[in-house]
């Protein structure tokens, strides 16, 4: 996770998943997202990246839409992120995983994961 803040002191907390998900001989299939979090709201999907190894096949998205350029996805994502400065945090190793797209989750669990993310956020400026 990274954090950055900008003059008005906003804070944007970005965080990268990466998952896979098998595929063949020839290498697998992934998914890599960058999110955001802002306190009480859901975390936001900035970027999504998905490869297939066998392939060499790769889908970019912005904002949830299509892009055909690494480059160009490079230039919105700082365009996005322009004003703000990357702040140095102490890092620590979370042992709790946070569901953050499982179709069955429940709306209370979803609500305590988030309770329980942002808290950790908190301290993280806080200290």
């Amino acid at each position: 996770m990274d954090v950055y803040v900008n003059e008005e002191k906003e804070y944007r907390y970005l965080s990268l998943d990466c998952s896979s998900f098998g595929g063949d001989i020839h290498g697998g299939i992934y998914e890599i997202i960058l999110y955001e979090t802002v306190f009480n709201e859901e975390p936001k999907e900035i970027v999504r990246i998905n490869y297939c190894a066998p392939e060499e096949r790769e889908e970019l998205y912005f904002l949830g839409n299509k892009v055909y350029e690494t480059g160009k996805l490079k230039d919105m994502l700082t365009s996005y992120m322009e004003g703000y400065t990357r702040i140095a945090i102490d890092y620590k190793t979370i042992e709790k995983t946070f569901a953050r797209d499982i179709v069955a989750i429940s709306e209370q669990e979803r609500e305590q994961q988030l309770d329980e993310l942002y808290m950790s956020l908190r301290e993280l400026v806080i200290r």
